[in-house]
């Protein structure tokens, strides 16, 4: 049985999407970082870092239903990788109209060790590096979409995530980046910017204990 004119095209139009899809794939380098052991289990990384892979299983860009060009919502992981915490943060937003947009920065450099692993064994220093690559980079493949408003972009970070993005507002465009929103953030790993591009909000809960085993 000949294929129908329906069929043939269709097939056209999945293989042209698959292709375009395809060509901004992004895939991290062979030779991308690696684990190096500090002290007796805890390890740093070193090597070059991976950029944001669009195509990358951890990624995941949503809009809200049937939403024109809404404003996006970049929001970037803690300490132990992309969570619920993260996933359903997103969620949130989207139901206030926003795009969103989520990634897994250790996965993307080829570790999947697991939460447990980066909770415990990783320097925030070698956390924040990586996840701070592939957030600039996400920020920038974003900005080339044409179906968001690129002039209203906003970050959520949460403990690591936050010490992430509170740098990024020092290096971020106010013409693209109306907001940074920094949840509980410890001042360990990258420090702080000597500058702000763009506003910054620091959130503290009050029930918020700095990532420490105690209350206290």
């Amino acid at each position: 049985m000949k294929p129908t004119r329906l069929a043939v095209t269709t097939s056209l139009l999945i293989l042209g999407w698959a292709n375009a899809w395809a060509q901004n794939c992004n895939p991290a380098p062979a030779n991308v970082a690696t684990l190096k052991e500090v002290r007796p289990q805890l390890f740093s990384v070193e090597g070059p870092l991976a950029d944001f892979d669009p195509c990358h299983r951890s990624s995941q860009f949503q809009k809200p239903r049937n939403a024109q060009n809404p404003p996006l919502m970049l929001l970037v992981h803690g300490g132990a990788g992309l969570d619920s915490a993260t996933r359903n943060a997103a969620e949130a937003f989207r139901g206030r109209g926003f795009a969103s947009l989520v990634f897994d920065a250790f996965e993307h450099n080829g570790f999947y060790q697991g939460p447990q692993f980066w909770a415990s064994k990783a320097t925030n220093d070698a956390r924040q590096r990586m996840i701070y690559k592939v957030a600039l980079s996400a920020y920038e493949w974003a900005l080339k979409r044409t179906d968001i408003d690129t002039s209203q972009v906003y970050f959520h970070g949460l403990s690591n995530g936050g010490a992430v993005i509170i740098n990024l507002a020092g290096v971020v465009s106010p013409n693209n980046v109306k907001g940074v929103f920094a949840e509980g953030s410890p001042s360990a790993g990258l420090g702080l910017p000597d500058k702000l591009n763009v506003p910054l909000r620091l959130v503290y809960g009050k029930l918020d204990n700095y990532a420490g085993k105690t209350e206290d």
